[in-house]
């Protein structure tokens, strides 16, 4: 679960996906002495993977002024979203030649390339639509790890325009335009994401209350953002509402998150209290 005070970020989450599963794993570590620290994660992460943490991440070890906390936070989210992508290159589908072609290049650290061979899947133009949408997002979610969002910006546009009811489609964008600052935009995404994942929950809660619980602290992010504090503070409990709800039933997974989550929430709160920004104008 991801930090419920965080910037406008992707889900940390693993569930079952619609769009394919992913196991939830151990978080990584970024620990050291400050200024020259590395990336550590626990023996179920292939080797490679950490070896690609450390060598995307290598300026910001190197940053002293980097937050411990806050950079450890990056590369898992850099990481969740890597494995997301490479398990859903591994499904079924047209042109598995050419997907498994990227997926090996995704892994070995080859981003560039493995751009290029979803670039050609796309240009083939015979992918279904299901298909097409799934391959837009695959290249917007490859542009992200490469750190270039306005050029993801318009692959998720087309995947969610091929399948607008896709709450994960609708997230993503929802999600990048938060983060550019269109909030306009961004708001009826969010919301979308948060009702037809809460729908889906009923039913598989499992599979869903963690997307929800997402989905909520990412539409608070926003509320919060544009100054509607309310909104933004009854979106933030809710989730942490969930947070308790599936610590209990998984707690080596989700009793941390939901302990600092608690923690962020009641010092947002506090920070945004009329009385503690009088204390520090004083």
């Amino acid at each position: 679960m991801v930090a419920f005070v965080a910037l406008c970020a992707h889900p940390a989450v693993a569930r079952q996906m619609t769009i394919g599963d992913v196991k939830q794993e151990a978080k990584c570590a970024v620990a050291g002495v400050q200024g020259n620290v590395t990336v550590n994660c626990p023996s179920g992460v292939p080797r490679s993977t950490v070896r690609l943490l450390n060598k995307q991440f290598a300026a910001r070890l190197k940053d002293r002024e980097a937050r411990i906390a806050e950079l450890t936070g990056e590369v898992n989210e850099w990481k969740d979203r890597f494995d997301k992508l490479t398990a859903r290159l591994e499904m079924p589908g047209m042109d598995e030649e050419l997907r498994r072609q990227a997926d090996k290049l995704l892994r070995a650290g080859k981003l560039e390339e493995a751009g290029q061979i979803l670039d050609k899947i796309l240009e083939s133009g015979e992918e279904e639509l299901e298909q097409l949408a799934r391959v837009h997002f695959d290249r917007a979610s490859l542009f992200e790890l490469q750190s270039e969002p306005l050029w993801a910006l318009p692959h998720y546009e087309k995947a969610l325009s091929y399948r607008p009811n896709n709450p994960d489609y609708a997230e993503a964008y929802g999600q990048i335009l938060c983060a550019e600052h269109d909030y306009q935009k961004a708001e009826p995404l969010l919301t979308q994401a948060v009702g037809a994942y809460s729908d889906m929950a009923k039913t598989n809660p499992q599979a869903y209350l963690p997307d929800v619980g997402r989905a909520l602290n990412n539409l608070g992010n926003l509320y919060r953002d544009t100054q509607r504090l309310t909104e933004s503070a009854d979106a933030y409990s809710e989730a942490l509402q969930i947070g308790r709800t599936l610590a209990k039933a998984s707690p080596q997974i989700y009793l941390p998150a939901a302990g600092s989550d608690e923690i962020a929430l009641s010092s947002w709160s506090d920070e945004s209290s009329p009385t503690s920004v009088g204390s520090r104008a004083l």
